[in-house]
């Protein structure tokens, strides 16, 4: 099994724990979360690697396709510049499903479906999908941080 899918059930596994132990998850919090992926999902469209940054925390981690394990934002974007935003013809895309706030209320997750389009010509054409999942932290100053980010493609 590829190790970006290990990773992945791991974060499912995880997610799915704190889940259980979550308290009511019918606050506004839960409402904030999924807003703030929205929000990242614009911002991204809209200024590709430089908006995708925005968002991560200064301390992220993010589990390279190769497995390799990228530490903080030097990492993550000297990787991501090179593989999801090389080609300015492809964008990424995606939709928050569902999202939940864990116990403590500082850290939560949004799950969603992702799309990656190409343009050619005047159109933009599917070239990948899959779902994703998100692990934020929420920061002093009220905004929700990623703190680690996963996408399976679909088969």
């Amino acid at each position: 099994m590829k190790a970006h899918r290990l990773f992945g059930l791991f974060l499912i596994m995880t997610i799915a724990c704190y889940t259980l132990m979550a308290q009511d998850n019918s606050s506004g919090e839960v409402e904030a979360i999924l807003q703030a992926d929205r929000d990242f999902a614009r911002v991204t469209a809209d200024k590709g690697l430089e908006g995708w940054m925005s968002f991560i925390a200064h301390d992220a981690v993010k589990l390279s396709s190769t497995g390799a394990l990228l530490k903080g934002h030097g990492q993550i974007r000297q990787h991501d510049a090179a593989t999801m935003f090389a080609d300015p013809a492809v964008t990424l895309h995606w939709t928050p499903t569902e999202g939940g706030i864990f116990e403590d209320q500082q850290y939560g997750y949004t799950r969603g479906r992702y799309e990656l389009r190409k343009k050619e010509g005047d159109q933009f054409v599917l070239v990948g999908k899959g779902t994703y999942l998100t692990v934020w932290r929420k920061g002093e100053e009220g905004k929700w941080w990623v703190v680690t980010d996963s996408g399976l493609p679909d088969q």
